[in-house]
């Protein structure tokens, strides 16, 4: 996975959400503080990589799969993997809103499903 330059501390961990969320369009995530209300919105390259950090994914896993959504392959938007490693590095140490884990395990219902608005 070195094409893709992603550090060697982090790139076999498992991704997974750690804070409270909801849908803020089918686009964007809210991420909520711990009293459920609205702390920022994460952009389509972030909210991609938080829903997908469900405590059974590498980051190598989300940046494989993400191609295989578009049956047209000439529509898959350039340097994508660019902008997922950026994301994950984003939601990872400014945000902290992913934590790396060893082992898959899947996530507590609180931090995997959205909360209610």
């Amino acid at each position: 996975m070195n094409k893709y330059n992603i550090k060697q501390d982090w790139n076999n961990k498992i991704l997974a959400r750690n804070a409270k969320w909801s849908w803020h369009d089918e686009k964007h995530i809210n991420i909520l503080d711990n009293e459920e209300v609205f702390n920022v919105t994460l952009d389509e390259w972030q909210t991609l990589v938080y829903h997908e950090s469900d405590g059974n994914k590498t980051i190598e896993n989300i940046i494989l799969w993400f191609p295989t959504q578009y049956e047209d392959k000439k529509i898959i938007p350039h340097n994508y993997e660019k902008h997922i490693l950026q994301a994950g590095k984003d939601l990872i140490f400014k945000l902290k809103i992913i934590e790396l884990w060893d082992s898959k395990e899947d996530l507590n219902d609180y931090f995997d499903l959205p909360r209610s608005k």
